[in-house]
């Protein structure tokens, strides 16, 4: 399997690595938010309202781009409630921020997404991988030249096997 960046932590990850990562997130979010004995706990709903305070959108605008209500986005600030993957996901995607950022409060120190790499489909509600223009790559061993070229190899076999049928003759 491929490894591909992230949102989550700039983390080079399988796609299933990145599933469990997924599951694990809504776990995480059920986290106290507060910090305790110098153990890091989660930054959720004040980075909301930090960031939607900086973008200059009222909870109502934010909640016309996650198609939800208002009172959703003003449980989520008061940490009455918790949005689910799907949601943190969009929000991180509005605020053009890590989920490090929006969850864990973590300063971004660069931009390691390559939005060119993931595309939102609305029509299946998931990020789903661009790929880019097929760009043929150096070939390194025989092994490669074999799977590219097979139909070449084929013609070139079929053309050694004739010339020695005509020199036996």
């Amino acid at each position: 399997m491929s490894t591909e960046k992230t949102r989550a932590g700039c983390a080079t990850l399988t796609y299933f690595e990145l599933i469990v990562a997924s599951k694990n997130l809504t776990d995480a979010l059920s986290l106290s938010m507060k910090k305790k004995g110098g153990i890091t706990m989660l930054q959720f709903p004040n980075q909301l309202k930090k960031l939607r305070a900086e973008r200059g959108l009222s909870q109502e605008a934010l909640a016309k781009q996650l198609f939800l209500s208002r009172q959703a986005v003003s449980k989520w600030e008061k940490g009455e409630g918790k949005p689910d993957l799907d949601n943190v996901i969009k929000l991180a995607e509005i605020f053009d921020v890590s989920l490090d950022c929006l969850i864990l409060g973590k300063e971004e120190t660069e931009n390691c997404v390559d939005k060119s790499a993931f595309l939102y489909n609305p029509n299946t509600g998931l990020y789903e991988r661009q790929y880019p223009k097929y760009t043929p790559s150096k070939i390194n061993n025989f092994y490669e030249f074999s799977a590219r070229c097979w139909p070449l190899l084929l013609i070139f076999l079929y053309f050694i096997y004739r010339m020695i049928e005509l020199l036996l003759k």
